[in-house]
Formats: structure tokens, sequence, C-alpha cells
């Protein structure tokens, strides 16, 4: 994070600018996680994924034209990395049972990448006293929490077991 930041207001912004970025990413390369998943459960959890992040993207869209702020060409290079550790399982030659346990693992930190940005960007508007704004934030931070215990329920449930069978 090289920007130089002059009030809260600014950093707020970047973070809204950040989420955007996230979660355009993420759209974007579900297709290749789905291919990529071998489980069909697990390419069913990520699949559900999109509807999730095209609302994201909507409120924030929303959010945007209220405050006047453009999402602009801003790249998360968070997001970046950890999509492209996921999209190179796809030629790592891993057992598909043991990839599947990578790529949840992958899952997981964006989900808990998009509950930390999601939840600085409500205490940033909370501050700046933009409490409705705030308040659709914890939303998405609430959505992106019950998204990894979904992922980490399927994990605990049936891929870490199938891919420790792979192991043995």
């Amino acid at each position: 994070m090289a920007t130089k930041f002059d009030s809260l207001q600014s950093l707020f912004e970047f973070e809204m600018r950040e989420i955007y970025s996230f979660e355009n990413q993420l759209v974007d390369a579900l297709p290749e996680l789905i291919e990529i998943a071998n489980d069909p459960w697990l390419k069913k959890e990520i699949a559900g994924y999109e509807s999730q992040a095209e609302k994201h993207l909507e409120i924030l869209r929303e959010h945007f034209a209220r405050l006047g702020i453009e999402p602009d060409d801003h790249e998360c290079r968070a997001m970046k990395q950890l999509l492209d550790e996921a999209k190179a399982l796809k030629t790592d030659g891993s057992d598909p049972r043991v990839r599947d346990a990578a790529l949840i693992a992958i899952l997981q930190r964006i989900e808990h990448l998009g509950m930390a940005a999601y939840g600085t960007a409500a205490a940033f508007a909370d501050e700046l006293g933009h409490h409705d704004i705030a308040a659709q934030l914890k939303q998405c931070r609430s959505d992106e929490s019950n998204a990894n215990s979904s992922i980490a329920g399927l994990a605990a449930r049936w891929v870490n077991f199938m891919a420790a069978k792979a192991s043995a």
C-alpha cells in the first residue's frame, strides 16, 4: 500500500476500491476455480460465490455513486496473489483429492481477506458518519464469514478425509 492518505475519507475510498477489485477478480476467476475443483460439492460451493459477489458489487456500486467515488482500475494485489496460487493448482500434478483440500485452504484465505476488508471499511464508514453504508458493509462481512464457515464445513466433513486417504 504505497498510496499516501491525507484523511480517513481517502483511506475509506481506497478500502472501497480494494473490495470492489477483490470482488471483480473473484467473479472473473470463478469459472477457472470451478474447473480446478474435483469434488462435485466443492464445485457447487464455488459456483455459489458468484451470486454473493455480484450482490456485493451492486452494493458497492450504489455506495460509490452516492459518495461520488470512482471505482477506477485499482487492483487488489492480495486477491491477485491468492487467485494466482489457486490457478497454479491446475497444473501442479497433485492428486485431485489433495488439490481440493489445497483449493479450500486458498478459498478460506480469500474469505478471511473479505472479512477483514469489509470489517475495516465498515469501521471507517461508521467513523465518517456513513452509518447506513457501514451497516451494509457489516452485512457483507457476515456473508463472507458464512461462506467461510460453509467451505470449512465441507473440508471438515469430506474433503480433508479424502485428501488424507490419497496420502495413505
